[in-house]
């Protein structure tokens, strides 16, 4: 029995996944706040490449570059770990995780469309640019460019892709800790609406086709005493007939032994 209730409720969210994706495919409007979503993490993403370029470039052409002396630096590393310098040596295994990773924040971007709180969608847009960034050096040059350093506190080498991940996630645990149980419970009532809704449709459309049935129904009985009434009645007509005809013959008969009788009297005579 539960065998039997479990393949029902997994085939129950397969043909809910289906009808999710098909309306999400067909929704408009979905597309285009995620295509601009993914605009603003283009632009976080082209920061990225443009500060690489000219301040990497220029550090690693020309040295150190001063901004507050002793406080924070431009200075170029290689990194062939993950942020910060962690992982060093794992770029082939890093670049994979990453690229299924952004694969993935790609899908619930398009997917988690009607989670519109303004944290979750800044945390996904953030961590998308920060990741594809470092993606990009990686698949590129086999390493990561990193290039601002707090040299006051000896912190690890990073870059702006470094920054959007870091910011990213903060603002994401943000969002689970204080707007994620509220906005799920929104959401959940408005698919009870939504199923309560389509229910009543349901309800009415099978009320109105079982009217119709019945009028269908009647109108067929209708039909059928028409030619019921017709039948009996043509059957009463033949019956009159046939005794008009019966009364007829027996008229004749009668008649005919009169006659006969009446001949063999005047013979008699």
């Amino acid at each position: 029995m539960n065998n039997t209730q479990d393949k029902k409720s997994g085939k129950e969210m397969i043909n809910e996944m289906k009808i999710a994706l098909k309306t999400a495919i067909r929704d408009k409007k979905r597309w285009l706040i995620c295509l601009t979503e993914i605009l603003i993490a283009g632009v976080l993403l082209a920061i990225d490449l443009l500060t690489k370029h000219f301040i990497y470039g220029e550090c690693k052409a020309n040295g150190r570059i001063n901004i507050i002396e002793g406080v924070i630096c431009f200075e170029a590393v290689e990194n062939t770990g993950a942020s910060f310098g962690i992982f060093q040596g794992n770029t082939l295994s890093l670049a994979i995780v990453s690229l299924v990773c952004a694969a993935v924040l790609l899908i619930f971007l398009f997917y988690s469309y009607k989670r519109r709180n303004l944290w979750l969608r800044s945390a996904l847009i953030l961590i998308l640019a920060g990741a594809t960034g470092n993606i990009i050096d990686r698949l590129a040059l086999g390493y990561v460019r990193d290039f601002v350093y707090f040299e006051l506190i000896d912190f690890a080498v990073f870059n702006f892709a470094d920054s959007c991940l870091t910011v990213g996630t903060i603002v994401l645990i943000i969002y689970v800790l204080f707007f994620y149980s509220k906005e799920e419970k929104e959401l959940q009532e408005k698919k009870k609406k939504e199923k309560a809704a389509l229910t009543a449709e349901s309800a009415t459309s099978d009320v109105t086709n079982a009217g119709a049935d019945s009028v269908k129904m009647e109108s067929e009985g209708s039909e059928d005493k028409s030619e019921n009434s017709e039948a009996n009645e043509s059957i009463t007509v033949k019956d009159g007939k046939k005794e008009e005809e019966a009364i007829t013959e027996e008229r004749k008969t009668a008649e005919c032994k009169d006659k006969e009788t009446s001949g063999t009297e005047e013979n008699n005579g």
